[in-house]
Formats: C-alpha cells, sequence, structure tokens
C-alpha cells in the first residue's frame, strides 16, 4: 500500500511539474532552444520595429495560421498520455509500457481534435441548416485566400532579403560598410526563415488533420470531392510557401562572412 501511494506521489508530482509545460508548448509556437541571434528582428511578432513594412506583413499574415482550429489536440495527448502513464506505474508495467503511453498520447490527442471539431461543426450546420461539410469546405476556403496572401508576403520577404544582402556585400567590398553590417543581415533573413518555418509546420498539421475529417465524411457516404479539391488548393499553396523558404535557404548558405 505504501508503495502504490509513493508511485501515486511520484506521477502526480511530474504532472504538477509537466503540466504547465505541456499547456504553454499548446499556447505558443516557434524555437524553443532559448537561443537568439544577435540582432532581434521579431521572431513571429511583427512588433518589432527594425522590421521592413514586407517583413511586417509577412508575420501579419502567418499569425493567422498559428492557432489551429484543431486545437483539442494537445489537451487529448496530455489526458490520454497522463492517464496511460499513470496505470503503467501503478501496475508495474516498466518503461516498455510507458513507451506505448507516449505513441497513445499522440493518437489520443489527434482523435480528440478530430471528433471535438466534428461535433462542433455538426452543432453549428444545425444551427444555421446547412451540412456540416459545407461548413468544412468554406472553412478551408476561407483559409487558402489567406494562405495565397501568405505566399505572396514571404515572396516579397525573399526578393528584398536577396536584395538587401547584395547590397550590404557589395559595400563591404569595397570597404564601405563593415561586416557586422553584413551579420546583421542574415540574421535578418534567419528570422524571417523561421517564421515560414514555424508557419509551415503549423499549416501541415491542419492540413493532414483536414485530411482525416475528409475520411471521416466521406466513410459516412458523403461527396468530399468538393472539399478535397480545396485540401489540393491548400498543399499546392503550402508547397508554395516551402519553396520560397527553401529559397531563402539557398541565399543564407551563399552568405559568406569573414
Amino acid at each position: 500500500m505504501a508503495e502504490t501511494a509513493g508511485k501515486v506521489a511520484r506521477v502526480l508530482a511530474v504532472a504538477v511539474v509537466a503540466f504547465p509545460v505541456l499547456l504553454g508548448g499548446c499556447q505558443t509556437t516557434g524555437d524553443s532552444d532559448g537561443g537568439g541571434s544577435l540582432f532581434d528582428f521579431g521572431g513571429s511578432s511583427s512588433d518589432d520595429p527594425n522590421l521592413t513594412p514586407e517583413e511586417r506583413a509577412l508575420r501579419e499574415d502567418a499569425e493567422v495560421f498559428n492557432e489551429t482550429v484543431f486545437g483539442g489536440a494537445a489537451t487529448g495527448a496530455v489526458i490520454a498520455g497522463g492517464l496511460c502513464a499513470l496505470g503503467a506505474l501503478l501496475g508495474n508495467n516498466g518503461g516498455n509500457a510507458l513507451g506505448r503511453c507516449a505513441i497513445m498520447a499522440g493518437v489520443g490527442g489527434a482523435i480528440g481534435a478530430i471528433d471535438g471539431y466534428m461535433v462542433a461543426k455538426r452543432q453549428e450546420a444545425a444551427r444555421k441548416q446547412v451540412r456540416e461539410i459545407d461548413l468544412v469546405t468554406e472553412e478551408i476556403e476561407a483559409k487558402n485566400v489567406k494562405l495565397r496572401r501568405l505566399v505572396d508576403s514571404s515572396r516579397r520577404v525573399v526578393d528584398q532579403n536577396r536584395q538587401r544582402l547584395e547590397e550590404v556585400r557589395i559595400k563591404v567590398a569595397a570597404n564601405a560598410a563593415r561586416e557586422d553590417e553584413l551579420r546583421r543581415e542574415k540574421d535578418r533573413l534567419e528570422a524571417n526563415i523561421d517564421v515560414m518555418d514555424d508557419t509551415l509546420e503549423n499549416l501541415r498539421d491542419e492540413r493532414d488533420n483536414y485530411e482525416e475529417v475528409v475520411r471521416e465524411l466521406r466513410a459516412g457516404g458523403q461527396n468530399t470531392a468538393q472539399l478535397e479539391a480545396q485540401i489540393g488548393e491548400m498543399n499546392q499553396q503550402i508547397a508554395a510557401l516551402e519553396r520560397e523558404r527553401n529559397e531563402l535557404e539557398a541565399i543564407n548558405r551563399a552568405v559568406r562572412i569573414g
């Protein structure tokens, strides 16, 4: 009995420490390595006065995709994984069982998120007296409009970063500028890559969830052709954003300092 009580105490202690961290992770996106560049270009924030208008527009357009409509995933993962871990420890199942709990946490989170989303859509459809599939299709269509704007913003930032770096390189070669100015421009470019990376991660997760919604609706006998077409458009825009991100990375790799 004392041993069991000790195990419960240890699990609760871990939960007290981990739960705020998990919640914090659910609320934010971006790098968590604690590192930073010499110059601050706002990361995913559009408030930094050092940003150009193009970079500010990129961050504002990206902010739309920082909060997913499938927000229940993280909570579901915490609950599923936590309960499983508690059972494993109390049952003396050891490390293998705890490993399985990590898998269950991911699966439980995804299932909880999509189920919650579908329940909300059914309720909204009943109120508006429309089909739930039409609501989902309209939702993705609206996202695609914003996503096209994001791709345009990223393209302008890529062009601007390329031009700014080239101008500074010429000045440095002519001894008209110091190398720290080139370092500053490189930091600026890397901050823009970080914004695109964070947004792409969110977009891929959202796309995957919508594809699961399609499978559920199709299994229920609904015609998902229009919905799949919108997801196809989303995939095209994600690919376009990936190309702009990779173009920035290529520019970054070509920069030589020192």
